[in-house]
């Protein structure tokens, strides 16, 4: 039987996208790292899987799109951007939806992997801790592309957002309007993207000398989570702010902060992060960071083409898309001036 790739990589105690690198001769990985790859591989006898080869002589004109939600409104602008892109140059999109749903991605990439899919733009669901399925998908030689949220551990091209930046320069508009004690309501952990987003908070708060006490993040999975912890946090903490890690998240705090007759933002401040149309008509209109989707979308699809038309012209890029924060008044009131 075949060695693969993730197989060669668990022999030498190396993850897969370290393994990927040096037998391409990546100028990132050490000449002694190269070595020991190359003489196992050649050792195990280890060859691209056949599949891959047909794969990039074929070069299906169809491309996956997989994303987590089809209804929220980044991702939305997202697919119908590259719907555009690709059929301006003779490629047909295919969007799947995981449905934040870990089972439903595996059988999305099944699907793609049979379909022999071109190349495929994706966006990781919540749930999804293991990447096997990409892996798979990499061993049958089909471009894969992560946008937004990406899978680390994978040697393959990405375009994401500075998240850290994004939560600093909102959690720093804050702190200049006067607010002090500013709640973060984080998402799950193990996406860089939540992970980005805390520790900018983290770092805005630091770099104004602003004590964090343990229990002012708040981890969250869901919006319906928000329902639940808010009542609590603002009898027990009572902050003055609150930043939430998505718009969904900062939408649901709203709404539950005026049930329990709390004005925004006279009483507290309310942000969120993503740019979602809905921060436009929310009352009051709330402040958020603009990922500028149209920008990812560009990005993302044309390196993803350059990648399906030239798979060895250059190696591995991530790129990185600068926010924006965009001030609306649900941080707007007057108070102390920063000391």
């Amino acid at each position: 039987m075949q060695v693969t790739l993730k197989e060669l990589a668990e022999r030498l105690k190396l993850a897969p996208s370290t393994v990927s690198r040096a037998l391409k001769g990546h100028p990132d990985i050490s000449e002694e790292t190269q070595l020991r790859v190359r003489r196992l591989a050649e050792e195990l006898h280890y060859a691209p899987n056949v599949m891959a080869t047909n794969l990039r002589c074929q070069k299906s004109n169809f491309i996956a799109v997989v994303v987590p939600e089809i209804r929220r409104d980044f991702y939305a602008a997202f697919v119908n951007g590259a719907e555009k892109i690709f059929r301006e140059n003779g490629y047909f999109p295919v969007l799947f939806q995981s449905c934040e749903d870990f089972r439903q991605e595996e059988a999305i990439c099944r699907s793609i992997g049979v379909s022999r899919m071109g190349g495929v733009l994706v966006s990781v669901a919540q749930t999804t801790h293991f990447f096997q399925h990409f892996y798979s998908l990499q061993e049958q030689g089909i471009p894969l592309l992560f946008f937004d949220r990406i899978a680390g551990e994978l040697d393959t091209d990405r375009v994401i957002t500075d998240d850290f930046m994004g939560a600093y320069e909102v959690v720093r508009h804050l702190i200049v309007q006067g607010y002090r004690k500013i709640v973060h309501y984080a998402g799950v952990q193990h996406l860089q993207v939540a992970q980005k987003r805390r520790l900018g908070y983290l770092q805005a708060l630091q770099d104004f000398h602003i004590p964090v006490e343990e229990d002012m993040i708040v981890y969250c999975n869901t919006a319906a989570d928000v329902s639940l912890y808010t009542p609590q946090l603002m009898q027990s903490l009572a902050p003055d702010a609150l930043f939430a890690v998505d718009d969904d998240m900062a939408v649901e705090v709203l709404s539950v902060l005026k049930e329990m007759g709390y004005r925004i933002p006279d009483d507290l401040a309310v942000c969120g992060f993503s740019g979602d149309n809905i921060t436009k008509v929310t009352e009051p209109g709330l402040t958020s960071v603009d990922r500028h989707a149209e920008d990812m979308v560009e990005i993302s699809a044309r390196l993803l083409l350059e990648r399906i038309q030239m798979p060895h012209k250059f190696p591995t890029v991530t790129k990185m898309i600068k926010p924006a924060l965009v001030v609306r008044k649900s941080t707007e009131r007057p108070v102390r001036p920063l000391e």
